[in-house]
Parts: structure tokens; C-alpha cells; sequence
């Protein structure tokens, strides 16, 4: 009898335990636990400063380090001018994904046709494998001038790497490394400040374009514009969107965070330039800096013989970064094109067409550091790639994005147009002046 009163009692606190937190699951919900996939970790490190560092890629980098030292101070103007081009342009890409609920791809097919949509595509890979392919080569530079292991065996050992983050999702733990290359970064300033340039040329140059000017330093301003307004950031911007599931209230409430980031970003640039032109300019002659040593010269003012160890890290850490966002924004604008399914949440069994295009751009931009061309050479040209084939971007872009038909009463602003369509002014320009 008392063993079963016992029994009794037992269940009943069983049963009132569970029914209690049942309860309390449904007042005080617990999130359940997702996937990380490469829009949890674009998101993430967009917002504020973070954003920030996520931009500062190998390829960024080392072309301003590259306008510093070849052109002295004379190509800081475009820094102040590229950043309300930036903020334009995202907005642009954003706002549109929103109102259409539909990726910038999906939209180019729907509204111009699948000819301009799939050039678009093109435009995007090239861009991206020819990016990826200059990240592999500075952080393969980085290792050769520590170690002795073979080039073939680098590559392997960072395939190997990169495809198990993005197929393990692992970004929650590479995404840390932002916060440790934020200082880092930082650090460019100091440098520039400790290096004592003439800070009246500085400020010349910084507001007057044409001091300076030769038909050399038009090649790094089409690099320059390259680096931060690349093709794929158009696509990418509109695909977080979609993803996140974002509202137009969620787009206004969001922008002074991004747009902060997006001036925090160019800061550092601004400070690389001068930090690279106090320090390296005139010491190559007519040509570029030739290695990932020569380069990090340009922190020597602030950390001395840790110069090349701090730069190291920085680069091979944002190379992290970069090269799989790359590899998989080449993925989703594809698969938007064609309709596959997408999404590095998705297992490759489900997504296999997606992972086929995610993994060509990988392998397509490790083969190009086995052409026997010299990786700085190869990273300023994938930049003036990008900056040769950005205008055909943006005239898609300007056409669907102020189309009313499309966005309906969610036309960006006055403001927003103008600096866009300067964009696209100082992009051709740009272009066209390094060819004449």
C-alpha cells in the first residue's frame, strides 16, 4: 500500500514537473537552434564596425597598400568619393530585394531575360574566381615567406580548409577572428601618424582629384574602385535580404548601422594609403610592390620587426573569410538564374548543383596560381577586372531599381539616385581614362 501511494506520488510530480515546463517553454520560449549557413554570417558581421573588418579581404588590402606606394598620397580622393557610391549602391540592392521579395539574379531573368541574366552570372564569376585566385595567391605568398612547403601542398591544405567550412558551417568560429582583426587593422593609423607624412599634401590630395594624375595611377584607381564596389556585392546585398526575410521598416532601422560600418571600412583604407605612400612610395621605381614582405612594411612605424608577423595574420585570417563568401555568393546567383536549390543549410545531396558551381569557383581560383604569374600582379588585375566590368552591373541595377512598375513606392531616395549614377559616371570615366 505504501509503496504504491509512493508510486503515485512519484508520477505526479513527474507529470506536474513536465506539464511546468511546458509551461515555461511557452512563456519564455527558447529559440531553437539553427544551422549556420554564409547569410547568418554575412549578417552578423555587416552590422556596425565588424562590417568593417569583414570588407578589409586580402585583395582590399594589399591594392590600397599598392596605391600608396606607387602613387603617394595622390589617390586619396577616391576614397571619400567611393564611400556614399557604396551605401548607394547596397541600398539600391537591398530596397529592391525587399519590395520584389525576389534575389537581384531571379529579377534580372524575370524583367530582361535569360540572355542578360546569365551574362550578368558570367560577370559575377569572373569577378569572383579572379578574386579568389588573388586571395590564394597573397596568403600563399605569406606562407612561402615563412616555410618551405610547396605550392601544390598550400593550395591542398586551403581547399581542404575551405571546403570543410563550408560544408561543416563552421563560420560561428571563424567569424570570432573579426574581432581580433578590427585592432589589427587599427593599427594602419597608427602607422600613418607615426610615419609623419606631410600632412598639408595629404589633405591636398584628399580633395583635389586631378594633382598627380598620370596614365599609371588611372590603372590603380580602376583597381581601387574594384576592390570595394565588386559585382558580387550587388547580388549578395539582395540574397541576405531575401533570406533574413526583411522588412522595409527593418531596411530604415538597419541603414545607420551599415552605413557606419561602410565609413569605418574606408577609414582604414584612407589610413592604408598614407601609411603605405609615407613608407614605400618611390622605393619600387615605376613598379608594384612584388611580395606580402614589402607590403607589410607599411605597418613598420608602429610595430617595428613585428611588421610582417602582425600582417600575416590579418591577411590570412581575412583570406578565411573572403574566399568562401566568394566561392558561395558565385553558388546563389547561379541558382537563383536556373532555379536550383540553394543554401549552404541545405545538404550537398539536396543542393548538388549548388555545390558543383560553389566548388568550380574554389578550384577555378587555387588553379590560377599555378599559370606561373606573380600573385601581387595577379591581385591588382583581378581588382581592374573588377572595375572594368562593374558599369555593366550598375546599368542593370539603375534600370530595375528606380523601375516603378518594380518597386512601386519604394523608389530609393533623391540622393540615393544621384550618388549611384555618379557611380556609374566615375566608373566609365575611370575606365576609359586607363585605357586612353
Amino acid at each position: 500500500m505504501k509503496k504504491d501511494l509512493v508510486k503515485q506520488v512519484r508520477d505526479k510530480v513527474k507529470q506536474d514537473s513536465r506539464l511546468t515546463l511546458e509551461w515555461l517553454n511557452q512563456l519564455f520560449p527558447i529559440p531553437k537552434k539553427q544551422r549556420r549557413n554564409i547569410n547568418h554570417f554575412f549578417l552578423k558581421v555587416k552590422n556596425g564596425t565588424i562590417s568593417g573588418a569583414a570588407d578589409n579581404d586580402p585583395s582590399t588590402i594589399i591594392t590600397h597598400i599598392q596605391a600608396g606606394a606607387v602613387s603617394g598620397f595622390s589617390l586619396l580622393w577616391l576614397i571619400f568619393l567611393s564611400t556614399p557610391f557604396l551605401i548607394a549602391i547596397e541600398e539600391i540592392s537591398a530596397t529592391l530585394a525587399v519590395a520584389t521579395r525576389k534575389g537581384f539574379a531571379r529579377l534580372i531573368r524575370e524583367k530582361l531575360g535569360l540572355k542578360i541574366a546569365v551574362m550578368m552570372a558570367l560577370i559575377v564569376l569572373a569577378s569572383n574566381v579572379a578574386t579568389i585566385g588573388a586571395n590564394f595567391g597573397v596568403m600563399i605568398d605569406i606562407i612561402n615567406a615563412s616555410t618551405h612547403i610547396p605550392n601544390f601542398l598550400i593550395v591542398l591544405i586551403l581547399l581542404i580548409i575551405f571546403i570543410f567550412l563550408l560544408l561543416k558551417e563552421s563560420y560561428a568560429f571563424i567569424s570570432r577572428f573579426l574581432f581580433i582583426m578590427t585592432p589589427l587593422f587599427l593599427i594602419y593609423i597608427i602607422s600613418a601618424i607615426l610615419a609623419r607624412p606631410d600632412w598639408s599634401q595629404v589633405a591636398i590630395n584628399t580633395v583635389n582629384p586631378l594633382l598627380g594624375m598620370n596614365k599609371d595611377i588611372w590603372l590603380l584607381a580602376v583597381a581601387m574602385l574594384g576592390t570595394v564596389l565588386c559585382p558580387y556585392i550587388v547580388f549578395w546585398q539582395a540574397t541576405e535580404e531575401i533570406e533574413e526575410k526583411k522588412e522595409i521598416k527593418d531596411l530604415k532601422n538597419e541603414n545607420y548601422g551599415v552605413r557606419f560600418g561602410m565609413v569605418f571600412s574606408n577609414l582604414i583604407f584612407y589610413f592604408v594609403i598614407i601609411a603605405a605612400g609615407a613608407t614605400l612610395f618611390g622605393g619600387f621605381g615605376d613598379g608594384l610592390v612584388g611580395s606580402a614582405r614589402e607590403a607589410a612594411e607599411a605597418l613598420r612605424p608602429a610595430v617595428g620587426n613585428l611588421a610582417f608577423l602582425l600582417f600575416g595574420i590579418g591577411i590570412f585570417v581575412s583570406g578565411l573569410i573572403a574566399i568562401p563568401v566568394l566561392a558561395a555568393s558565385s553558388a546563389y546567383v547561379v541558382a537563383d538564374i536556373f532555379n536550383w536549390k540553394e543554401g549552404l543549410n541545405k545538404k550537398m545531396v539536396q543542393a548538388k548543383s549548388f555545390y558543383i558551381v560553389l566548388l568550380l569557383a574554389l578550384f577555378l581560383g587555387a588553379a590560377i596560381n599555378f599559370l606561373g604569374l606573380h600573385p601581387m600582379i595577379v591581385l591588382v588585375y583581378s581588382q581592374v577586372l573588377n572595375g572594368l566590368l562593374m558599369p555593366f552591373v550598375l546599368i542593370v541595377l539603375l534600370k530595375l531599381g528606380f523601375d516603378k512598375k518594380i518597386v512601386g513606392e519604394h523608389r530609393p531616395s533623391s540622393w540615393i539616385k544621384f550618388f549611384a549614377y555618379a557611380a556609374l559616371i566615375v566608373f566609365v570615366i575611370a575606365d576609359i581614362a586607363m585605357f586612353l
